[in-house]
């Protein structure tokens, strides 16, 4: 039951992310801290990483109210955990001004998405 609520929890999260990011793209980028830190406002592209998260948040739905549907959750882990990979990496080559903020806010859902939607042996849904 709690890896369900988890999946809720970040179909939660994520949705409410993308929709902020598609609906209000100028906003979403002034007010998230270190987003202005990576380059020139593009609003098409912060719609489309926007629509990202709202795929990554309807698997993780679809994995919350249907637990049987493991698939849906491992596709729905698939984008934040890549996207967690890119901070990691930008991180370790000393790209990366907002460490803490970016463990809190990206890099640690990405690894609970993986650790709650894994099909882990002997773990039923």
């Amino acid at each position: 039951m709690i890896v369900r609520v988890g999946a809720g929890a970040l179909a939660l999260l994520h949705g409410a992310n993308g929709a902020f990011m598609v609906i209000a793209p100028h906003e979403w980028w002034v007010r998230v801290p270190g987003v202005t830190d990576t380059g020139p406002f593009n609003s098409h592209f912060v719609a489309d990483v926007g629509l990202a998260f709202l795929a990554s948040a309807i698997g993780f739905a679809i994995f919350a109210a249907r637990g049987e549907a493991r698939l849906a959750g491992i596709v729905a882990a698939a984008f934040p955990a890549l996207h967690a990979g890119l901070h990691v990496a930008e991180m370790l080559h000393g790209r990366s001004a907002h460490a803490g903020l970016e463990l809190a806010t990206i890099i640690a859902p990405a690894l609970a998405g993986v650790l709650i939607c894994w099909p882990w042996p002997g773990r039923a849904p």
